[in-house]
């Protein structure tokens, strides 16, 4: 019978002499765990009988390692302030309405109470709030229930009573309203309402008023009442 040793991981029956299975390269004396396919110690011998060390890219299992994904280089702190600038830009460019160059607004969006214009259409955010920051500006050929029909500014001072906001928008926007509808406001079946700057926004300011009409038995209006005379 053949001197020799047998593999314990292929069975593989060997020379004597040999220190690595002539199949698998198991070192003589290597020990293969349960239920596993890889050896332990896993080390290699060559043909000259020196033992040679694991490559880099090898674990103490002989599993090899994952390379990095490039976006987990990326340090947190770049991440975190790229997605805030990507997204805060690109919701800008959704939500924001937009204008064409003769200033009309072609998208609807939102866009701040002291930037209407007149004949820019738009819709209350919350109908029922007391204080407006932002309207949904549209084209005045969607769906939309105001249009601003005036823009003024008061006087600088301290700021006003709201006595003398009510004085202003009567003295301004009554003979406005006439001019733009073609109709006396008395006389008219419309009715409008005004926006004015709270304390806060005066004293950064903010000195404008801005009158809408509406219509206040139909809420969905699809053209402008600009020289509608009702």
């Amino acid at each position: 019978m053949a001197k020799g040793w047998d593999c314990p991981r292929c069975s593989t029956l060997n020379d004597e002499a040999a220190i690595n299975c002539s199949s698998c390269r198991l070192i003589r004396g290597g020990v293969v765990p349960a239920g596993s396919g890889t050896t332990s110690p896993w080390m290699p011998v060559a043909a000259d009988g020196v033992a040679v060390e694991a490559p880099p890219s090898a674990d103490p299992s002989g599993a090899t390692s994952a390379p990095t994904s490039l976006w987990r280089r990326i340090p947190t702190g770049w991440l975190v302030t790229a997605v805030i600038v990507v997204v805060g830009s690109v919701a800008g460019l959704y939500f924001n309405a937009n204008r064409s160059s003769t200033g009309e607004i072609t998208k609807g969006g939102d866009l701040t109470a002291n930037e209407l214009r007149v004949g820019d259409c738009f819709d209350l955010k919350d109908p029922a709030a007391d204080e407006v920051d932002q309207v949904t500006a549209r084209p005045c050929t969607d769906e939309h229930e105001y249009e601003t029909f005036f823009v003024g500014s008061l006087p600088e001072g301290k700021y006003p009573a709201e006595d003398a906001f009510a004085s202003f928008v009567e003295d301004k926007c009554a003979p406005a309203f006439e001019t733009f509808i073609g109709k006396v406001y008395a006389e008219s079946e419309l009715d409008y309402l005004w926006f004015y700057p709270l304390s806060d926004g005066w004293d950064e300011g903010d000195r404008s008023v801005q009158c809408a009409v509406y219509h206040p038995r139909i809420h969905r209006l699809t053209e402008s009442l600009k020289g509608s005379t009702q």
